[in-house]
């Protein structure tokens, strides 16, 4: 499941691959060894199995996954060691300390430090140049006219739509004014899920936001307002965050508010703005959907769904 991707960009021409913080048992059965420390992933299937020839960098090295886990001069030098070219940290001095300390001692062979520097100069080559120029300094004016345009905005709107899945169940049609609970997730959710209601035109829609672990008084609100509307969904804004495993957790009590909502004979739903792996615990509800992403495309393309104007066309990448 996770090897299509990158099968796609390596044959589109990719020059470089970013690694990911995460064990893969099926493909590294090493305990606990991230891909971006493994030799089996980033050798043996990366290179030899998938044909990768250009430059891999690591996801940031000061991530929790690798400074909770591992020393982080170990953890510099494992990564070249299994296939990385790149180091990507903010603790240069340690990192450049154990790379020249490796390398001086032969635990770091001189052809794997050449391979590295040969693939990255390639790289740059092939955005600067031969004689690797300095690019030019951007002008910040000209670039924001470049950037999120209405162009853009089209493809991001194109994609989140084509993303959005109904894992299962069936969404049953809202009425004049349905309830749409928001988990918090920072202090910008509750704007950005208005604006975005604004924008698709859905103006009767009662908002209700919930802390991630809702209080009793917050509980009985929502309850009361979902009787009051007979029809009631749960946006649950999540994604990985750095030293925050929580952040793609679900509660308790938001889990027993959807069953209680949905026991009263209301037709509930639940949308993840984020991980489909955070809807297995809302078995109750009569439908359950996914959107990949808090992003405010993502959020409208949920909302166009759930007000039943548009079709979800997703399908779900994994097993619930």
């Amino acid at each position: 499941m996770e090897l299509p991707p990158f099968q796609a960009a390596i044959a589109a021409g990719v020059a470089t691959l970013m690694t990911a913080h995460v064990a893969y048992p099926a493909l590294d059965p090493a305990p606990g060894t991230p891909a971006t420390l493994s030799g089996p992933i980033l050798t043996d299937v990366l290179r030899d199995e998938l044909g990768f020839q250009g430059a891999v960098v690591t996801d940031c090295m000061n991530m929790h996954a690798i400074t909770h886990n591992f020393d982080t001069r170990a953890a510099a030098v494992r990564t070249v060691l299994a296939g990385c070219d790149l180091v990507l940290t903010h603790k240069w001095d340690l990192t450049h300390e154990a790379l020249v300390a490796a390398a001086r001692d032969g635990h770091l062979s001189d052809s794997r430090l050449r391979e590295a520097a040969a693939r990255v100069r390639t790289v740059k080559a092939d955005i600067f140049g031969p004689d690797l120029a300095r690019p030019r300094p951007l002008d910040p004016q000209s670039t924001r006219e470049m950037v999120g345009t209405a162009a853009h905005a089209a493809v991001a709107d194109r994609i989140a739509a084509a993303s959005v899945t109904v894992v299962d169940g069936t969404l049953p049609a809202p009425p004049e004014k349905p309830l749409i609970m928001a988990r918090r997730f920072g202090p910008s959710v509750e704007a950005q899920l208005r604006a975005a209601l604004t924008s698709i035109g859905w103006a009767g829609a009662d908002v209700l936001m919930l802390d991630p672990t809702p209080s009793d008084a917050q509980t009985q609100r929502a309850m009361q307002r979902a009787r009051e509307a007979g029809w009631a969904t749960l946006l649950h804004f999540n994604q990985v965050q750095s030293f925050d495993p929580d952040a793609v957790l679900v509660s308790e009590e938001l889990v027993s508010l959807v069953a209680r909502i949905a026991d009263a004979g209301i037709a509930m739903s639940v949308a993840s703005l984020g991980s489909p792996y955070i809807l297995s615990g809302f078995q109750g509800a009569v439908a359950r959907l996914c959107a990949y992403s808090t992003c405010d495309a993502s959020l409208r393309a949920t909302l166009r769904v759930l007000a039943g104007v548009a079709q979800a066309e997703g399908r779900l990448p994994t097993l619930l």
